[in-house]
């Protein structure tokens, strides 16, 4: 008798653990950890024309526009590599240092003599990436001309209307990926088939990954690609791929905003947009997984919410959808695991003057930065 009433019990009891177990896992979509910014470094800015102390990055402006200052600072064992396009130079800087220790450049600058110089036909630097040791750090370069190759890019934008991070007019030539090591040495120049190649055209991402891997998202006729490397060869590559089901392909745009690398290369995440024909409205956004070249995409994840947008994948497979508040204010970093499930969330909210906040980007180990362009200094800061 005891034995019956104590199974019926049981029997009872397990809705309401169910029932419990979906609260807590609902409950934890909607915990928001906020985290705090922690400065990286600080450096002071020059605007172009003026006269460069040692140690200054310079920047151009259009009315009270600033631009053509690093786009993101790559960080390597204790050094950081900050590109400054208008000098045509990339400072090399340990943490918490206020001089740089190297230089690279094709022309010593007479202010900056008393810096190790490292000569290297570096060209107009743009971005920038160094795998988590320092042991490989990459630069991309673009022609010291106008007269370069041209890309398959869109048209230039007044530099009024740029994004803050923009290098200049010249990030719609072909550039190459320069390969050097933790002293300085090239060990090869990067183009879209390897080493010694055709340029790459529109440049999307650059991201160094341990064991040598450098993963590359470029933009050019056929689509948006995302190559591997190491070694100076290329080891694989994902493309554009035809996003949606074919009935919504034929009743919207089908964009394929971004392909970006896993961990060590043992996979790629995908994001598209469907947007209306009619106002280019978005409709929705979808996830996917690759798990090969070849492979099929697993679709992950569908959002309606325009402020949703891919921002990275995670160490251990997952993803980020970051969300940012209409003014520009706070990010919400929306966590979600390997299979698509929501998982939590991360809020980053601007202290001061928003406009002084510029990209926010973040590595493959899931750190969260944001460069600052504030009281005559460009910053970065990592938020904690």
């Amino acid at each position: 008798m005891f034995a019956r009433t104590s199974t019926r019990s049981l029997l009872r009891a397990i809705p309401i653990v169910l029932a419990l177990c979906l609260a807590l896992a609902s409950c934890a979509r909607f915990r928001i950890e906020e985290l705090e910014p922690a400065p990286v470094f600080s450096l002071p800015v020059a605007r172009a024309g003026e006269t460069n102390p040692q140690g200054y990055v310079q920047i151009m402006e259009n009315g009270r526009v600033a631009y053509n200052f690093p786009i993101e600072a790559a960080m390597g064992g204790a050094a950081i590599y900050i590109a400054d396009p208008a000098r045509r130079l990339v400072r090399v800087f340990n943490r918490g240092a206020e001089r740089p220790n190297r230089l690279y450049g094709e022309t010593e600058p007479a202010d900056l003599e008393d810096v190790r110089f490292v000569k290297l036909r570096l060209g107009i630097p743009g971005r920038t990436a160094a795998d988590e040791d320092g042991e490989h750090v990459y630069i991309q370069s673009f022609p010291d001309s106008a007269s370069g190759p041209a890309a398959q890019a869109p048209a230039p934008v007044e530099p009024e209307n740029r994004l803050s991070g923009q290098v200049s007019d010249i990030r719609v030539q072909a550039s190459s990926i320069l390969h050097l090591n933790e002293d300085g040495e090239l060990l090869g120049v990067y183009g879209v088939g390897g080493y010694n190649s055709a340029p790459f055209p529109f440049v999307h991402r650059l991201t160094a990954d341990e064991n040598g891997l450098l993963h590359v998202a470029y933009r050019g006729a056929a689509g948006l690609t995302l190559a591997s490397f190491k070694d100076g060869a290329l080891v694989q590559e994902y493309r554009e791929f035809a996003a949606g089901s074919e009935e919504e392909q034929r009743k919207y745009i089908v964009e394929m905003e971004e392909l970006a690398p896993g961990p060590e290369g043992r996979f790629a995440l995908a994001c598209a947009a469907l947007r209306k024909r009619s106002d280019y409205d978005l409709v929705e956004r979808i996830v996917y997984r690759l798990d090969g070249p070849a492979g099929p995409p697993l679709e992950l994840l569908r959002s309606d919410d325009s402020q949703d947008h891919f921002a990275w994948s995670r160490p251990d497979g997952g993803f980020y959808l970051m969300n940012t508040k209409e003014d520009g204010s706070r990010i919400l970093f929306k966590i979600f695991s390997p299979e698509g499930e929501y998982l939590s969330n991360r809020l980053i909210v601007f202290p001061g003057l928003r406009i002084s906040w510029r990209e926010t980007f973040l590595s493959l180990d899931g750190r969260i930065y944001t460069a600052r362009l504030f009281l005559g200094k460009f910053e970065l800061y990592e938020w904690k």
